[in-house]
């Protein structure tokens, strides 16, 4: 008698990453391009922040990242408290000088592009393949484990794109991606 082949694949060792958005910003709510001009949040984007902590403070992480940008480091503090490193490679797209525009007032095309992101490029700003490859970077250099990083709509629309999904996440959401097999393994809205 034959005995049934087990499946190990859930002991293969993996890296994943919890990737959240920051709370809702000033510019958010305008409707404004917020690169890396630093946005204070709302006080809705630090109730936000703030009802993140009992869905995190339950798990353990290997590491604890965030953008250096203040409504990212705000969102880690108040959802997770002082202990994580900053990393560059973690800021949103430079926006150059579309800096504080409002959507609405972009081009048809540009915004095309904008939705695009790969060949967007807004003047004096970053070409959308080099912040592509900029995320991956961060994203390359993590080892395996369960990583935590607090950072921004492109941030994670990067790693939606990864995996074949056209998407942008929604103000402190936590979005779980297993980076070997780059899917969404897990998504939590967040309770406000």
């Amino acid at each position: 008698m034959s005995t049934p082949a087990h499946n190990n694949s859930h002991l293969m060792p993996s890296t994943r990453l919890y990737a959240v958005r920051h709370g809702e910003s000033i510019w958010n709510v305008e409707g404004r391009l917020a690169g890396w001009t630093d946005i204070e949040l709302t006080e809705r984007g630090r109730a936000q922040a703030s009802a993140l902590r009992p869905l995190l403070q339950a798990r353990q992480f290997d590491s604890v990242w965030s953008s250096p940008l203040l409504r990212a480091r705000d969102t880690a503090l108040l959802a997770w408290g002082n202990h994580f490193a900053e990393d560059e490679l973690l800021k949103e797209f430079h926006f150059g000088d579309d800096e504080g525009r409002l959507l609405q007032d972009l081009s048809k095309d540009d915004f095309a592009r904008f939705k695009r992101f790969s060949d967007y490029q807004p003047p004096g700003g970053e070409r959308g393949a080099d912040f592509f490859a900029r995320v991956d970077r961060f994203l390359h250099a993590l080892p395996t484990g369960e990583h935590l990083a607090f950072t921004h709509g492109g941030v994670i629309r990067r790693l939606f794109e990864r995996g074949g999904l056209r998407r942008f996440p929604g103000n402190a959401g936590i979005y779980v991606f297993d980076l070997q097999t780059n899917t969404l393994v897990e998504e939590i809205p967040n309770p406000i």
